[in-house]
């Protein structure tokens, strides 16, 4: 697949419907220097300069999904508070996210600070209750997210251990997604991978995989056989780990695994990356994936996405339809400029979309021009686009609402 094949398929995400349910949280940043130590105790003394609040965990996902152009559903639990109020607020601002937030008055939002001397992170102190949420507001939540299943593409389940999803919570949501015939993908924290039996695709990091089984060593080898053990046990289509600096690796429970090299990049903060990867398959996923199988003649492309956190690049790779066909109108890909691509081997069939696979990567300047030309389709199709002095923006009506003057706004139950 070449670049304006992978362009087509990207326009045809846009307007995707993902659904969200998950663990919440308010991530707060604060940046300064440090140039001197405490006289009070042998620690630096952090000079603050800024301080920034951003959606955390699933809301993260959410605005990833965002990002590349979905529209988002997102099923929370929050406390009854102020952090609460806030990551509504945040959440409230992005049209494509709808955020039903259901609240606990018992429990508080999970919130995370992080504090950054010259960028380097020092110190994250956490607030946050893990107890498992009551029944009550459990079968609150199933009851909103199966409203929300016939209209979605792909669910994803975002688990971080807060208590907001417990185990058979989460077995429900996934057989009732699976007799709705979508896709479902989870982020896991569990070290009993038995607790996500019958996704599509779970995305562990290296640390987690090793918790939930025991390999000899860190060989590719060795991962992408206890990755594709826990699959075939677990009856989840397939495992996609990722390895920090050595990439991502890809393993279906039939044994059949594919390794993704990473790139080396300069970051200080990698928070928030693995939410990145979620949502990324997620959207692939909700064009059109039902299984993921084997690596036999797909069409593959891959994309590099650095989606709204500070410091976060993360390199994905896919495959995707050959034709993207949708039934939006959307522009000519060969109308959408961009630097430069790599061309990936394609041994395509109908055009159907056949699973996830790992080729060379396009270019970072590629899918920053192709995001800059999507977010300015979008704004053309609401018909609100301005042009003044040779630049294009937004009369002001999307910074409110939605097409129709319908705006998005958090929902509290």
């Amino acid at each position: 697949m070449d670049a304006k094949q992978t362009t087509e398929a990207l326009i045809a995400l846009q307007g995707c419907p993902v659904l969200v349910v998950g663990d919440v949280m308010l991530d707060r940043f604060v940046d300064g220097k440090v140039t001197r130590m405490s006289p009070e105790a042998p620690v630096p003394v952090l000079d603050q300069t800024a301080s920034t609040e951003m959606p955390g965990g699933g809301a993260n996902v959410a605005c990833n999904l965002a990002a590349l152009g979905c529209d988002v559903q997102l099923v929370a639990i929050t406390g009854d508070d102020s952090a609460a109020n806030t990551l509504s607020a945040l959440l409230g601002s992005n049209m494509a996210i709808d955020f039903s937030r259901i609240s606990d008055p018992d429990r508080p939002t999970t919130r995370k600070t992080r504090y950054r001397a010259d960028g380097q992170q020092v110190l994250r102190v956490d607030e946050e209750l893990t107890a498992p949420v009551s029944q009550a507001l459990q079968d609150q939540l199933f009851g909103e997210v199966c409203s929300q299943l016939e209209s979605a593409q792909a669910i994803i389940l975002s688990d971080y251990a807060k208590g907001c999803m417990p185990v058979p919570l989460m077995q429900n949501i996934i057989k009732a997604a699976k007799d709705a015939g979508k896709p479902v993908i989870a982020d896991p924290k569990l070290a009993d991978f038995s607790s996500y039996a019958g996704v599509d695709l779970l995305t562990p990091n290296l640390a987690e995989l090793r918790t939930a089984t025991a390999f000899s060593d860190d060989t590719l080898d060795s991962i992408a056989a206890a990755a594709g053990g826990l699959a075939a046990a677990n009856d989840i289509g397939a495992i996609l780990a990722t390895l920090s600096a050595r990439g991502m690796l890809l393993a279906h429970a039939d044994g059949n695994w594919t390794h993704a090299p990473a790139e080396a990049r300069a970051v200080f903060d990698v928070s928030g990356a693995g939410d990145t990867v979620v949502a990324t398959s997620a959207t692939f996923a909700g064009c059109g994936v039902a299984s993921i199988p084997p690596f036999a003649g797909e069409d593959v492309a891959s994309a590099r996405t650095g989606l709204g956190r500070s410091g976060v690049f993360t390199e994905m790779t896919f495959a995707v339809s050959g034709s993207g066909e949708s039934s939006r109108p959307r522009p000519n890909a060969a109308n959408i400029s961009f630097a430069s691509s790599s061309e990936s081997t394609s041994a395509s069939g109908d055009g159907a979309f056949s699973g996830f696979a790992v080729v060379a990567p396009l270019s970072t300047a590629y899918f920053s021009s192709l995001a800059r030309a999507l977010r300015l389709w979008r704004t053309e199709r609401r018909g609100c686009i301005v042009r003044e002095g040779g630049q294009s923006r937004c009369a002001g009506c999307c910074a409110i609402g939605r097409p129709g003057g319908r705006a998005r706004r958090s929902r509290m139950r």
